[in-house]
């Protein structure tokens, strides 16, 4: 007994509508939230939804070639996603975060000249050099990468900058971005090479999240950081007397957090 193709199509077409109708259910404010979604596979269907907003969780299965061009928030977590060349074609998204994947080429994202904050914490980026087009981009989170070379964000001035845990050999540049940005907000833990880092003192940092991990040797470079009213520690093996002498120095210094110390000298 043969198929036929035109019950299948109708089938097909009562399934995307209900589809459509479950979801148009769900959008609240432009906003659509999809979480933990192993039969989803594509999002042919999103395209008659009112969005600007998507997030997505733990949804590994999804196709995402056909999203909204109108997209100006994306949100994708834990989605083994490898590559995101069907970015370039969502030219008016602002804010990106891509968590837990991937992804090694951010080359789609020098098509992209609105994006103000971009988040693609634990990911696999080696070349970060794309983002050197990003001029509006403001806050940027790049932990726990393969990130060895930051030269390209020298072209930035931005407000919060993220790159613990990468593999980055030369600190020296880090002098420059400080000189041409206002960061408020600046992380640079779990880099086994930061004892080598050409500091100064970074006037222009007023709230820092600056965890210290796996390096002694920064503590006793703390009083480069003199303005800032947030002082966040996270250390191991780092003696707490060495510390806390470094920390007194701090003159502005508001709210102090000692925390994970499990191993401390004494």
């Amino acid at each position: 007994m043969g198929v036929d193709k035109q019950e299948l199509s109708k089938l097909q077409n009562n399934y995307d509508e209900a589809m459509i109708n479950e979801y148009k259910a769900m959008v609240n404010d432009k906003s659509l939230v999809i979480n933990y979604n192993q039969k989803l596979k594509s999002f042919s269907f999103v395209d008659e939804l009112d969005i600007t907003k998507l997030s997505i969780y733990a949804c590994p299965n999804i196709t995402f070639e056909k999203l909204p061009q109108r997209l100006e928030q994306l949100v994708i977590y834990n989605s083994k996603i490898q590559q995101i060349n069907w970015l370039s074609k969502i030219n008016q998204i602002s804010h990106l975060t891509i968590y837990n994947n991937n992804v090694k080429d951010l080359q789609p994202l020098s098509n992209l000249p609105h994006i103000q904050y971009l988040d693609m914490i634990t990911n696999n980026i080696l070349d970060i050099s794309p983002l050197s087009k990003l001029q509006k981009l403001k806050e940027l989170y790049l932990s726990y990468n393969r990130i060895i070379d930051i030269s390209p964000l020298l072209q930035l001035k931005l407000n919060v900058l993220w790159i613990a845990g990468n593999q980055i050999s030369d600190f020296s540049q880090l002098t420059s971005i400080y000189d041409q940005s206002v960061l408020s907000g600046f992380r640079l833990d779990g880099q086994k090479q930061l004892s080598k880092s050409d500091q100064k003192e970074y006037s222009n940092l007023q709230v820092i999240q600056h965890s210290i991990k796996q390096n002694k040797s920064i503590v006793k470079r703390q009083t480069h950081f003199r303005k800032q009213s947030q002082f966040y520690l996270n250390s191991i093996n780092i003696q707490l007397t060495d510390v806390a002498k470094k920390i007194s120095k701090m003159f502005q210094l508001t709210e102090s957090f000692f925390y994970q110390y499990q191993e401390v000298d004494q």
